[in-house]
């Protein structure tokens, strides 16, 4: 009885281990590999099996899916893999895998910057697979020659420069241009009073991630801009990658102070002159005025009749008031702040790329309190691009 009953037993537990799987996930090396966008890509892999029976080990056919649980099938390698291996030992597979290029894609377009490539394998004493996973990320920018030729950034109405109510809507976009595709990464960020009045400080507002392809410009949106501090804010999207060969451009907003009501003490501009032509060096100088915190230069393009029928330097007219009710509604062509403690600026080879060859400009300096108040604004001057 007692032979029967053991010989019972050890069918049990015989039959309760052939249960149990009985190949092993024990590694895969590398975990990570990197492919570049626009291209086929390439990368080997060494699949690290172990089964606790043997006599073989197999996996059927490669699989591309992006991440989690409600996986997408993005592609598949009809090839079979096999090894013999005795039981308990580790089987060592290496695979070269090609990365087809229409599998990358369909990830970026999935908006995806990242996907698994996937093998099962089973051995014949066990029909369950084993799943094993390399991690596939999308580069793209040194990998794929993605580079950065321009980037422009302005206001949600296309102006470089605002004054704001508090509490007021407010957002901003940038546009790329780029050579190659790839991630484009960046972030979105803002420097506020009161360290705007001297060393600003920038604080992440958004990390934007996106994905160029074929060189197209690319824009990317800001989001909403703070407006409750009164006073002078720097914003700005500064990429990350690829790295620009330039410093990112800023641009600038003032939160006026509730309730304030701008005061319009005349500056005196002391050059250039009326009509004056636009060059690398021309300098724009104005009068100090007591309590400001920072200049606004504003330039404003010249309705073309107008522009042609300039007359010589010294004798540019000043714009009537329907000339003036247009302003009013126009965005500035170019902006640039300037600290409250300088009288003076030369225009940036960046500004200067908003100003039209051979088109005349309205320009005028405004002076601004630290609470953003209009302190004081020149007379209109008009000046030419050669």
């Amino acid at each position: 009885m007692k032979r029967i009953l053991f010989t019972f037993i050890t069918f049990l537990l015989l039959a309760s281990a052939g249960a149990q799987a009985t190949v092993v996930n024990s590694g895969v090396a590398p975990g990570t590999v990197y492919v570049a966008s626009g291209r086929t890509g390439v990368f080997t892999v060494t699949w690290q099996v172990r089964t606790t029976t043997g006599p073989s080990v197999t996996s059927s056919q490669g699989e591309f899916y992006t991440a989690g649980r409600a996986g997408v099938l993005l592609g598949t390698v009809p090839l079979t893999l096999s090894r013999i291996v005795t039981a308990g030992a580790t089987a060592l597979i290496t695979e070269s895998v090609n990365v087809p290029q229409a599998v990358i894609q369909k990830a970026l377009g999935l908006g995806v910057g990242e996907f698994l490539y996937r093998r099962s394998y089973n051995d014949p004493a066990d029909a369950s697979l084993i799943p094993f996973e390399v991690r596939i990320v999308i580069t793209g920018a040194q990998a794929a020659g993605l580079s950065v030729n321009r980037q422009a950034i302005a206001f949600d109405d296309n102006t470089p420069v605002r004054i704001v109510a508090p509490r007021l809507f407010l957002g901003a976009w940038s546009e790329i241009t780029l050579s190659g595709s790839g991630l484009v990464e960046g972030v979105w960020e803002i420097a506020e009073p009161p360290s705007t009045s001297g060393q600003a400080v920038f604080r992440t507002l958004r990390v934007v991630r996106q994905f160029a392809q074929g060189g197209a410009p690319l824009r990317l949106d800001s989001p909403a801009l703070p407006t409750n501090s009164p006073g002078l804010h720097l914003l700005r999207l500064r990429l990350t990658q690829p790295l620009p060969g330039f410093d990112a451009p800023e641009i600038r907003y003032f939160v006026a102070q509730p309730g304030a009501t701008p005061v319009a003490r005349e500056l005196r501009v002391l050059s250039p002159g009326p009509g004056a032509l636009l060059e690398e060096n021309t300098r724009f100088t104005w009068a100090a005025l007591e309590g400001t915190q920072s200049w606004l230069l504003v330039l404003y393009e010249r309705p073309a009749g107008l522009a042609g029928n300039l007359p010589e330097l010294g004798a540019a007219p000043q714009p009537d008031a329907a000339e003036l009710a247009q302003l009013a509604k126009a965005a500035p062509a170019a902006g640039i702040v300037v600290p409250g403690a300088q009288t003076g600026v030369t225009l940036s080879a960046m500004a200067r790329t908003h100003l039209k060859a051979g088109g005349a400009y309205l320009w005028r300096v405004l002076g601004l309190g630290q609470d953003g108040v209009v302190l004081g604004e020149s007379p209109w001057r008009v000046i030419r691009v050669p």
